[in-house]
Order: structure tokens, then C-alpha cells, then sequence
């Protein structure tokens, strides 16, 4: 029962404890803190292929004048950690809360070649001081 509905919290909400997503329609801010900016253009991701920390969020920017998604997985493979249509002038943003590779692509012109991958790194971990010497 639990699986079923972190399955249906996962398709609505972007991914069950993964990370968390918010779209917005065209001249709607609404998105926290942003680590990287990708745009989307002329049936392409820019840029394409972003490594971030852990916690991260990244923002998609629809800057063509058609309709694109921001689809997790590979080519035609949706795999479930986000998946939303960005109308023109609209964007979405997702935190990645884990570390791991996140490819993605456009449900609509991945043929065309509009496909990314996020990259997220773990974040740097604090050093102990070095004692001091003699």
C-alpha cells in the first residue's frame, strides 16, 4: 500500500523523497533559490548536460514559441522522477535531493535531439583543521 501511494505522491509530486519540482506558466517567478539555468530553444536543452551538489535545484526556461516537457530518463523511457510540460514563456524547476545521474529529454522532440543529463555530486564535506605545528 505504501509503494502505491509513494508511486502516485511521485508521479504528481516529481519523485517520493527524491526531490522536489514547481512549473510555472509564462511570466509566473514562483521558484526558490536556483543553481543553474538551462533554457530550452530551438528544439535543444542549453546547456545540455549540468553537474551540481547535492540539494541543488536547477530552473528549465521555455524560451521557444512552441510547447516543450522536461522529462526524466532516458529517450522515451520516463522513469518517473519528473516529468511536466513547459508551455512558451513557462518554466519548471526540481531540487535534487540525491546524488546519481538524471538524464532527461523533451517527450515531444527527443528525436530531435533535445535531450540533457543533470550530474548531482555530493556536497563537499568539511575538512577537520590541521594541528597546528611545533
Amino acid at each position: 500500500m505504501r509503494s502505491a501511494i509513494c508511486g502516485a505522491v511521485a508521479l504528481a509530486l516529481g519523485g517520493c523523497g527524491a526531490g522536489q519540482g514547481t512549473s510555472s506558466g509564462p511570466g509566473d517567478g514562483g521558484v526558490g533559490p536556483i543553481a543553474y539555468r538551462l533554457s530550452m530553444g530551438n528544439y535543444r536543452y542549453t546547456p545540455s548536460d549540468v553537474a551540481v551538489t547535492q540539494g541543488a535545484t536547477v530552473l528549465w526556461i521555455n524560451g521557444d514559441t512552441v510547447p516543450h516537457t522536461v522529462t526524466s530518463g532516458p529517450p522515451d523511457r520516463p522513469d518517473g522522477t519528473f516529468d511536466t510540460a513547459v508551455p512558451p514563456g513557462g518554466s519548471f524547476s526540481y531540487t535534487f535531493a540525491r546524488p546519481g545521474s538524471y538524464p532527461f529529454y523533451c517527450r515531444y522532440h527527443y528525436a530531435m535531439g533535445m535531450t540533457g543529463s543533470v550530474t548531482v555530486g555530493a556536497p563537499p564535506t568539511a575538512s577537520a583543521p590541521s594541528p597546528a605545528s611545533p
